[in-house]
């Protein structure tokens, strides 16, 4: 609502209650569980980053398969291209190849998930954080190689052409600095009291 098409809510704002026109970005959805996590943890007195890290792993997964369902609904889906693997989108009534981005996404979201079980198996004990930072940096890193393939979502950038990044490219900037920025202090820190 606030990064890809402000003018449009603020000139309609019953709008933004009509969940049924369209759905919450990855973005905005993960500040939205990251806040329901907290207030779960403060009420039940849980601290906050083992659980985190416990919940990065179906998360990652959640995400591979929310990009299949847009993949088959044709939602997200990538710029023209000339490959043999484009995929004509007929709900867009063109018949136009296009990068099946939905899929490079959800293959490596679920290839993050598989990284993250494997590493939580070994590291969640010791080191507090380390897979929330990891799956901050990963998941939004492949978010801002794959947006390159995708047309520009933000309406008011779209017109334009004269941004070097996507909106959803910037967006994914202080996930990926969360991220590392958590791997460090669990690393360095060994344990981090959140």
């Amino acid at each position: 609502m606030f990064f890809y098409d402000p003018q449009f809510y603020l000139s309609n704002p019953l709008e933004i209650i009509k969940i049924w026109h369209g759905g919450l970005a990855s973005h905005g959805g993960g500040i939205g569980l990251v806040i329901s996590v907290l207030i779960f943890c403060k009420k039940y007195k849980l601290n906050f980053l083992p659980l985190a890290d416990l919940l990065c792993i179906p998360t990652a997964f959640e995400g591979g398969m929310i990009r299949l369902g847009n993949f088959c609904n044709s939602e997200i889906y990538g710029k023209a291209t000339n490959l043999n693997f484009g995929v004509i989108f007929e709900r867009l009534g063109d018949s136009i190849p296009r990068h099946p981005v939905q899929l490079y996404e959800s293959v490596s979201y679920f290839a993050i998930s598989i990284l993250l079980f494997i590493l939580f198996k070994k590291f969640s004990q010791k080191l507090s954080g380390l897979i929330l930072g990891l799956f901050l940096s990963l998941i939004f890193t492949v978010r801002i190689l794959l947006e390159s393939f995708k047309p520009e979502q933000a309406s008011y950038v779209a017109d334009s052409n004269s941004s070097f990044f996507t909106v959803g490219q910037y967006l994914s900037i202080p996930f990926i600095v969360v991220g590392i920025l958590l791997v460090f202090f669990a690393i360095k820190i060994k344990s981090i009291s959140l």
